[in-house]
């Protein structure tokens, strides 16, 4: 109840009217009106405000939820060990797809990008004017530099004469020599007679010549690639501006790069393509033939001493007995769930050991239990109902957050399913609930499922696509929204059918290949062309079903949203009531006011009479 002050209306300053405090009446008799009406707008204006401020509570603990969940679907609980890290070493990326255990790995050759050089510039002012274009594909060395002179010559190799007798002329082996610098030339290419030293050639058959001394020498030879596009780039200007528009080509990294230290400056046009892997190679070539600015098969014969510093390849290894090829040394699809590192050759065996950390797994669990917890108490605190006091929680009475209490519990009870054949709980992972629903770590149940199920606890963050079929394979689209659970692939209605929906089956290679239009994106590969009966897993992790429900939460169009708004629009109609109560509090003022001051006047007059009457009175008696 409101309590009035109760002030004295008898004025001791108005005597000559009615000797009342007008101002106290007045405020007296308004107040009686205007004060309970204010006062109870005023108190629905306050819980209005902390609904709002609760509401707002609720979806800065929301995404603080779930931006800290979401750091957790990046970390892992299996560790990986190698016998040689600083060869090769092993990054788990999925703990719902690896298995624990060991793999060996020998006759490791990293993948390698290509590497160019343009030698000895020494004018930086001077301008440049080339077309030059770029093929891309792969060099193969045809041919090795030798140490030493000898008689006889291979077939497909390339060689300079190094000596010669009095009367060798090469008359003898001519016919079988090509151009160094075209490995599709098939005519004879040393003509001169005699055949002089320090002649270069390729050799189209096997000979000998006692005459003649020859040394093999490095030589290289070019294949396109499949998707091989020419480009052409126009250069002009410094060598500066020149280096700066060969970076621009696409797949091609260029910079200069100065190569001594004392004398006259000496620079490289530096060369490398941006991708490792064998088709990463390149062919430069110059529209004037300036082999200046040329990518020379047999480098010795390039006056500019253009050479190669690193051919392209792909990477290549033994992985458990088999030999496998890569583009990259960063190779994801070996190993299912993990990534294996490439970082140096290395021909002796490499042993990668993939286990299960405890440790991890409950950190990840505790770090999921604390997150809940927050969010949970947060809740509890806005929708807490004082039974013994007036401390209700600002949210206590709402019906949109007792509908996300209750979402929040079915999310925490309900199984998680699509991990197998058996459904997944919350607290067999360690995260239990009280008989008043309040959410506990159990270490116990932790450490029983880590012990007879630990590949359950991937089921907290990680999603999975799986068949109990062996030798099957399931890939599902990123972007394919499939409900979670089991999904039972069979053909016993004489066409192929997952669930209710129908398959398509197409050969592949001696098994089958099974898609859906009600399920774009899912793919299922099995060795068998007809198999048995099988099951197709989707499973949905526990912090994505939560990160779901923390979306419909965020988003404008939720009952959350809609609350606010319904709060938001009462505080606006409170306000209205707020302002409607001071104006007709002004208007009683005001009137009040005007008939007190006219009783005032009136009161004035007679008393003024009073006292004249009263006054003669007297001098009458007097006389």
């Amino acid at each position: 109840m409101v309590e009035v002050s109760k002030p004295d209306y008898i004025s001791l300053v108005n005597k000559a009217g009615s000797g009342f405090n007008v101002t106290e009446i007045v405020d007296a008799i308004v107040g009686a009106e205007i004060v309970p009406r204010r006062t109870i707008q005023e108190e629905n204006k306050e819980k209005t405000e902390k609904a709002i401020s609760g509401i707002a509570t609720i979806n800065s603990q929301t995404l603080l939820t779930k931006s800290g969940l979401e750091t957790i679907q990046s970390k892992v609980f299996h560790a990986s060990e190698s016998t040689s890290s600083n060869s090769i070493d092993l990054t788990v990326t999925d703990d719902g797809k690896i298995s624990t255990g060991t793999h060996n790995i020998s006759n490791v050759f990293t993948a390698k990008k290509m590497v160019f050089e343009l030698p000895g510039f020494t004018d930086l002012t001077s301008s440049i004017t080339k077309r030059v274009t770029f093929n891309f594909g792969s060099w193969t060395q045809t041919s090795n530099a030798a140490s030493s002179a000898t008689n006889t010559v291979e077939a497909g190799k390339t060689y300079v004469t190094s000596s010669k007798t009095v009367v060798g002329d090469g008359t003898a082996f001519d016919e079988f020599t090509r151009d160094p610098n075209d490995t599709t030339d098939a005519d004879e290419f040393l003509t001169a007679n005699p055949i002089p030293v320090g002649a270069y050639f390729r050799s189209s058959a096997d000979f000998t010549n006692s005459n003649y001394t020859f040394t093999e020498v490095d030589a290289y030879a070019f294949t396109a690639a499949s998707d091989n596009t020419p480009v052409t780039v126009n250069l002009s200007g410094t060598l500066d501006n020149v280096v700066s528009q060969l970076n621009q080509v696409s797949g091609i990294s260029a910079k200069l790069v100065k190569t001594n230290s004392t004398g006259t400056a000496t620079y490289s046009i530096v060369l490398e393509s941006d991708e490792t892997g064998l088709n990463g190679g390149f062919k430069i070539t110059e529209a004037g033939g300036d082999s200046r600015w040329e990518t020379t098969q047999t480098p010795a014969t390039n006056s500019s001493n253009n050479k190669f510093g690193q051919l392209s390849r792909d990477a290549s290894l033994d992985l458990n007995g088999v030999t496998v090829s890569r583009e990259s040394n960063s190779i994801a699809d070996l190993i299912t769930g993990a990534q294996i590192n490439l970082k140096k050759d290395i021909e002796t065996d490499v042993t990668l050991t993939v286990s299960s950390s405890k440790s991890e797994i409950e950190q990840l669990v505790k770090d999921t239990f604390n997150f809940l917890t927050g969010w949970q108490q947060t809740l509890q605190d806005l929708t807490f109902v004082d039974k013994t006091g007036d401390n209700d929680g600002s949210l206590a009475s709402d019906l949109s957050v007792r509908r996300l209490k209750q979402q929040f519990k079915d999310i925490i009870f309900n199984p998680i399913s699509g991990y197998g054949s058996n459904d997944i709980y919350l607290s067999q992972l360690g995260i239990k609930t009280t008989k008043t629903g309040v959410l506990y770590f159990d270490q116990v149940a932790l450490d029983s499922t880590y012990q007879n199920n630990p590949n359950y606890f991937a089921a907290l963050k990680d999603p999975s696509v799986s068949t109990d079929l062996p030798g099957a394979t399931v890939t599902k689209s990123q972007y394919l929204k499939m409900e979670p659970g089991t999904y039972a692939v069979s053909d016993s209605t004489g066409s192929w059918k997952i669930g209710d929906k129908n398959l398509t089956r197409t050969a592949n290679g001696s098994g089958s290949s099974f898609s859906s239009s009600d399920y774009p994106g899912l793919i299922v590969n099995t060795i068998e062309a007809s198999p048995a009966d099988f099951n197709v897993f989707i499973g949905k992790s526990f912090i994505s079903k939560f990160t779901d429900f923390a979306d419909s939460i965020l988003k404008i169009s939720s009952y959350i949203s809609k609350a606010k708004s319904s709060y938001q629009d009462k505080l606006t109609d409170i306000s209205s009531r707020l302002a409607q109560i001071s104006e007709r509090e002004k208007l009683l003022e005001n009137r009040y006011k005007e008939q007190f001051t006219g009783m005032e006047s009136v009161m004035f007059e007679t008393n003024s009479t009073k006292s004249l009457l009263e006054n003669l009175v007297a001098q009458w008696n007097k006389d």
